[in-house]
């Protein structure tokens, strides 16, 4: 059997995009003018997948497809059904309402998203399965487009064209129907995947752009799109981009790009595998599990404290926390600090357990 060898350089990635995720759901203002929230990270995650792509898999189709379901879709719903219960549960004590239970929102909303997240405080963890769609469609598409457009820009310029024209769509009325959200976000998520896998195998350690002046250009270009006015905070699970069609892709590209000339800094600095910037890196999957749970809880434990009447328990439904009573200007680091840290030590014990079998 192969064994695993540790990206340390994707795992500090890994770390910025789940970062940015976090604190987006909590604290957004928290960023600088130049990474504006919810401008580029969830592309990130498709990009940190396209880049462990191996072609190799494309000898067994099938064989691939059965692993990512095991690893992402059944990972997925096992938490799924445990939220399920923790929330009826939650529901019975406090008549907190934190999903339905049907056949619906169940087994076709978490991979559609209806017209929000999949409820049960699994949110953030849509891009699990929105993922499977893209490695799923993606090792019966690449081999096509590599028969059929040999050269690399081709391919690129493909799904460049993949990712427009699906972000065009996506504004459409006609288009606004969950099912057909669903295809133009894992277009759009196949767009990002394949950049990923282009950048490992054609730019990285080949072609030096993380260097001063790109990062200058770079910086500069995300100035002017600020300066614009521009609202920069685009929705890629619903794919709404405020009429914008080419911009979120400028913000995703430039967003990964920054993000990765950060990680190539701190992998110089950190060489220790088990530093906390690796461990939130490597358990960015349960981060996106259990972050509103975790955030959940702790407000639910502020009510407590405060004595709040059971009556007003129901304003936690909507977000897992509730700014009518909770200060976030003065708690946001207690949010974020245990919404990062207490899935990854989560990870970490159910890594060494698996270990240890």
């Amino acid at each position: 059997m192969k064994k695993f060898k540790f990206n340390s350089e994707m795992n500090l990635l890994k770390m910025i995009g789940i970062v940015h995720v976090v604190v987006s759901h909590v604290y957004a203002q928290l960023f600088s003018i130049l990474r504006q929230s919810y401008s580029f990270h969830m592309p990130l995650f498709y990009f940190i997948s396209g880049y462990f792509y191996n072609k190799d898999h494309e000898k067994e189709k099938g064989k691939y497809i059965w692993s990512k379901f095991k690893k992402n879709v059944g990972l997925f719903y096992f938490y799924f059904f445990v939220m399920i219960i923790f929330s009826l549960l939650i529901n019975w004590k406090y008549s907190i309402s934190l999903g339905d239970v049907s056949l619906y929102t169940i087994f076709v909303k978490p991979f559609t998203m209806g017209p929000e997240n999949p409820g049960f405080l699994m949110g953030p963890a849509w891009f699990i399965l929105s993922l499977f769609l893209v490695q799923s469609i993606f090792i019966y598409l690449f081999p096509l487009i590599k028969k059929y457009l040999k050269k690399d820009l081709y391919q690129v310029l493909f799904f460049l064209f993949l990712g427009i024209g699906s972000i065009y769509f996506g504004s459409q009325s006609w288009s606004r129907n969950e099912f057909m959200i669903m295809i133009l976000r894992t277009n759009v998520g196949m767009m990002f995947y394949y950049l990923g896998y282009f950048y490992k195998t054609s730019i990285e350690n080949k072609i030096n752009i993380f260097n001063g002046k790109f990062l200058s250009l770079s910086l500069l270009l995300m100035s002017l799109l600020v300066i614009t006015g521009i609202n920069l905070k685009f929705s890629f699970v619903s794919m709404e981009f405020g009429g914008q069609v080419l911009i979120p892709i400028m913000t995703s590209i430039i967003g990964i790009y920054i993000s990765i000339f950060i990680a190539k800094g701190l992998d110089k600095i950190i060489k220790n595998e088990n530093d906390i910037l690796h461990i939130i890196g490597r358990n960015s999957l349960y981060i996106m599990i259990f972050q509103f749970l975790i955030f959940f809880i702790i407000s639910l434990l502020f009510f407590k404290s405060y004595h709040i009447l059971d009556d007003f328990y129901g304003l936690l439904t909507l977000y897992p926390y509730c700014p009518s009573y909770i200060d976030i200007n003065k708690f946001w680091p207690l949010y974020i600090g245990l919404g990062l840290l207490l899935p990854s030590l989560y990870g970490e014990m159910v890594s060494k357990l698996k270990k240890n079998k």
